[in-house]
């Protein structure tokens, strides 16, 4: 084991344990295209990718509640989601996918309801988590589809978080849902 130097002080070597454990806290591991599936995204479904998404920073600064923007995403359809992690240091390229999810349309589920529901979910821990150490710089980012069914909306659900494989999900399609538990 390797000592410290006599002449650092000991809040210098706290300071410094204290950093590995922030460190430590703060890791994401993100997988890029293990399997050239980047390559392979369905045609149509890219089409609907390919439509303007709508974003607003999830959580006002510092007070926990959730943005009002939130009563701009439509309540009369389904869609996909995705939260970004997004300090925006460098303008427009400083961000990180976190999590894809969609919302069906459902009597009970629409895609302003789902988007909302994070705000109290504590449930699931890497989503409380995500929550937690980056509530100030999440932004959601939506795609509406008004139109599609159900079946459609799932389908590209599970063909972004293949393609993309957030670190925040917990589910992924096919063989991923292994290998990512595996992996880590």
């Amino acid at each position: 084991m390797k000592s410290f130097p006599e002449n650092e002080g000991r809040e210098v070597i706290m300071e410094r344990l204290d950093m590995c454990d922030a460190v430590k806290l703060h890791q994401v591991s993100f997988v890029l295209n293990p399997s050239g599936e980047w390559e392979s995204f369905p045609a149509p479904l890219k089409t609907l990718v390919e439509q303007p998404w709508t974003e607003f920073k999830y959580f006002l600064d510092d007070t926990g509640q959730v943005n009002p923007a939130i009563s701009s995403v439509p309540n009369n359809c389904g869609g996909i989601y995705a939260f970004l992690i997004k300090p925006n240091i460098i303008p427009d390229a400083h961000l990180y996918l976190a999590y894809i999810g969609r919302a069906r349309k459902t009597t009970y589920q629409n895609l302003r309801k789902r988007v909302r529901e994070y705000a109290t979910e504590e449930g699931r821990l890497k989503i409380a988590n995500m929550k937690r150490l980056w509530s100030p710089y999440l932004y959601v980012r939506y795609l509406a589809l008004p139109g599609k069914d159900n079946d459609c909306i799932d389908e590209l659900e599970k063909e972004l978080i293949k393609t993309v494989l957030p670190p925040f999900n917990d589910q992924y399609p096919e063989v991923y849902n292994q290998a990512m538990s595996a992996a880590f």
